[in-house]
């Protein structure tokens, strides 16, 4: 391999990487300002969601809308609200039209005056690319405060 395709490989990854970091920031601010439609959105039609602690996964945006919208009426009710902050970003595999990521995600919530981080979990993404954005297929969360049997992992 010459050096100037190796350059090229880097780079393409920092730039991916650079898109990655930005999709998470904006997905984020989406779920945390409550737009349960735009962030189910950022899903592919038929995206899967693994919840944590062995709970069934959620498949497709309309089984994703329901849940998400109900969290968000629920946090509401309570006068809570949720921030999710992303660490930790690793980049694990890229592939054509694709990538696998892992990043840690600490929940903050407030309520009442006071903030606390409620949990702290492991993000395991299989993303996708149109060319223009990137979208979610499959998003498998784990807990660290639950001992599952094994831990959910990206296919």
């Amino acid at each position: 391999m010459s050096d100037t395709s190796t350059m090229e490989k880097i780079a393409r990854r920092y730039v991916v990487r650079s898109q990655i970091e930005q999709f998470y920031a904006e997905q984020m601010a989406l779920l945390d300002e409550g737009d349960a439609g735009s962030w189910v959105n950022t899903f592919v039609d038929d995206g899967v969601f693994v919840p944590p602690g062995g709970a069934p996964e959620v498949k497709g945006r309309s089984a994703l809308l329901a849940g998400t919208e109900a969290t968000v009426a629920r946090l509401a009710e309570a006068g809570t609200v949720r921030r999710h902050v992303l660490t930790n970003l690793n980049l694990v595999a890229l592939v054509e039209g694709g990538a696998q990521v892992t990043a840690y995600v600490l929940i903050v919530d407030s309520a009442a005056g006071e903030s606390r981080i409620t949990t702290s979990t492991v993000m395991r993404d299989q993303l996708v690319s149109d060319g223009r954005r990137w979208y979610v297929a499959r998003r498998a969360v784990s807990r660290d405060d639950l001992d599952a049997s094994s831990p959910s992992e990206a296919e």
